[in-house]
């Protein structure tokens, strides 16, 4: 269970932080168009999953 909250927890504070990020560096939501926006979700969901694996990993 511990583990199952740390995975939400960092989750949640990585798209925080990306999004704020984004927002402040690059105007990010006025400028790219929705299909970036897409394909750069989808390229942050790969790197948080392998991120995430290897915190379990270590976890374990």
């Amino acid at each position: 269970m511990a583990c199952f909250w740390l995975n939400c927890k960092f989750l949640r504070y990585a798209y925080y932080y990306l999004a704020v990020g984004n927002a402040i560096f690059s105007d990010f939501f006025l400028e790219v168009p929705i299909k970036k926006v897409w394909e750069l979700y989808q390229v942050n969901v790969l790197v948080f999953d392998e991120t995430k694996q290897t915190i379990i990993k270590w976890i374990q």
